[in-house]
């Protein structure tokens, strides 16, 4: 299997880990990231994500990406409402979507194409 569908895996890992600690807080709660980082060692910016390692820098290869038209950064993205949410129960509800997203990412073939044709250009333009 290669590097980036093993890091989309790891992601919706990731996600499913940081999902079942927020399920035991308190849905009107106030997030709080550093609380979930003492907690599980995970949050959901970018040093926990296996997928912003890879690409971190080569964002158009990114698979979040291409099947969201756009970065994780922009505003309509999922990962947005997630980082914008207020409480855990806002939280949760919004990490779900990431998950759909996610799953989208690993499942689509159309978009695994584009991405190598991407990263097959971006190579060959390094020689």
């Amino acid at each position: 299997m290669n590097q980036r569908i093993n890091a989309v895996k790891e992601s919706i890992n990731h996600w499913n880990r940081m999902i079942a600690w927020v399920r035991t807080q308190k849905k009107h709660k106030r997030v709080n990231e550093y609380e979930m980082k003492a907690a599980i060692n995970e949050d959901w910016y970018s040093n926990s994500c296996e997928i912003c390692r890879i690409y971190h820098g080569n964002e158009e290869l990114c698979p979040l990406n291409i099947v969201q038209r756009g970065g994780c950064g922009k505003f309509s993205s999922a990962w947005k409402k997630v980082d914008n949410s207020e409480t855990w129960g806002k939280w949760l509800t919004a990490s779900r979507k990431m998950i759909r997203v996610l799953k989208k990412a690993l499942r689509n073939e159309k978009n695994i194409k584009r991405i190598d044709a991407l990263f097959k250009e971006y190579s060959d333009g390094e020689n």
